[in-house]
């Protein structure tokens, strides 16, 4: 998997690097370094740590995270023998468990804070690396997992504030000492839900849950909250009645935006009508101020100078599209639409400066007009994520997967 420099005057690649088989992560931009993470190559489910110069592209280290690896033994039941035998594969009279192994790799996108970095993967492992050497300073453990019911989550980037990492990881909220790991707090949900991402202003936490393992329940529901930072103490809590928030939260103008997905028995596949609403919740409180529903899926919001931005993915049966990528754009006080476009399969991912950047057809970097939606330009660069448009010189930095 090649990242790419891309030169946002000339829109024109300034480098290239391989690394391992692909990206997990976005690239996190600081000065002149660029720091990712991706799979090894090969067969290997070790991740590795990538700090590369922005200037030349050219490797100042990398560090191999080795995955976490669990044993579930699972106790063998009468119809799992027929199944094994039905395959035509069955198992001795005998033995009675079968060893199920997993492996936690995946890595949240890099934080950068006082010249370290630090890191979650999926199994709970919370490591802090030197940045300028990728030597590992510390590691703790959280004790949860990203895997519920036999479903794999992904883990969450860290944030860090005042030294103190903040982090989430299924159900569990916590804290750590960010000079050496030790835990300082932790608070946990109902084990039914799986927090989204944290988010830290004003010594409060930010962040929402989901309904976690089965996806075909109507019976639970997604929430949003607030927790003191110092304490990991709840301050507020909102039913958003519905089972699975969508992507992250995302705070702005003492406002805290966030999308869910609702289920509801109906007419739909497998009896399931699904629906999808967008909230702005007071930050204080938790009331929500405004929703609006939306007709398909969307990714997580942008916000910028009091309007929020919000791609409606297009929703397709069989194949074939029955409506296409809508991006709306809302006053993010009250609301109210401002205007929509079809932005024909471009995925916007950051906002800078009055210009949106994103993945449009064909895997191109595009740049999208905050005013109207129109496509400014569009480069080659097979880009599927950017960073939080840390621009050195006039530059972004994308992790590509060629097409």
């Amino acid at each position: 998997m090649p990242l790419k420099k891309i030169d946002l005057k000339t829109h024109k690649v300034v480098w290239t690097h391989v690394l391992g088989n692909s990206s997990t992560t976005t690239p996190v931009a600081v000065g002149s370094v660029i720091y990712i993470t991706a799979m090894a190559s090969g067969t290997s489910t070790d991740q590795i740590v990538y700090a590369i110069d922005s200037t030349n592209g050219h490797t100042l280290w990398q560090v191999t995270m080795p995955s976490d690896t669990q044993v579930q033994r699972i106790s063998i039941t009468p119809a799992m023998r027929d199944m094994y035998k039905q395959m035509n594969q069955p198992l001795p009279a005998n033995q009675k468990y079968i060893d199920n192994t997993i492996s936690y790799t995946a890595l949240a996108t890099p934080t950068f804070a006082n010249g370290v970095l630090y890191l979650e993967n999926e199994g709970g492992r919370i490591t802090a690396l030197n940045a300028n050497t990728g030597k590992i300073l510390w590691v703790h453990e959280v004790e949860d997992k990203a895997m519920v019911d036999g479903t794999r989550y992904t883990a969450h980037q860290l944030v860090v504030v005042n030294n103190v990492v903040y982090g989430s990881i299924h159900k569990t909220l916590f804290a750590l000492n960010a000079q050496n790991g030790k835990g300082i707090w932790t608070s946990s949900i109902d084990a039914s839900q799986i927090f989204s991402a944290p988010i830290v202003s004003n010594n409060i936490i930010y962040t929402g849950s989901s309904h976690a393992g089965s996806h075909t329940t109507t019976n639970y529901a997604a929430y949003a909250y607030a927790y003191n930072a110092h304490t990991g103490q709840q301050i507020w809590t909102q039913n958003l009645s519905a089972q699975y928030n969508i992507g992250d939260p995302t705070l702005a103008n003492n406002m805290l935006y966030l999308g869910a997905q609702n289920l509801s028995a109906g007419t739909g596949p497998g009896g399931i009508d699904t629906n999808y609403t967008f909230f702005a919740l007071d930050t204080q409180s938790g009331t929500i101020k405004w929703q609006n529903h939306i007709g398909s899926p969307f990714a997580t919001p942008l916000v910028e100078n009091n309007v929020l931005y919000l791609q409606q993915s297009s929703t397709s049966v069989q194949g074939v599209e029955q409506t296409p990528d809508i991006l709306h754009a809302y006053d993010a006080a009250t609301g109210n639409e401002l205007w929509n476009k079809n932005i024909d399969g471009i995925s916007p991912f950051e906002l800078h400066n009055g210009v949106i950047y994103g993945v449009g057809p064909d895997h191109k970097l595009s740049a999208l007009s905050t005013k109207d939606g129109s496509v400014l330009w569009q480069a080659i660069g097979a880009s599927t994520a950017l960073d939080k448009m840390k621009i050195d010189g006039g530059r972004v930095y994308t992790g590509t997967i060629e097409p």
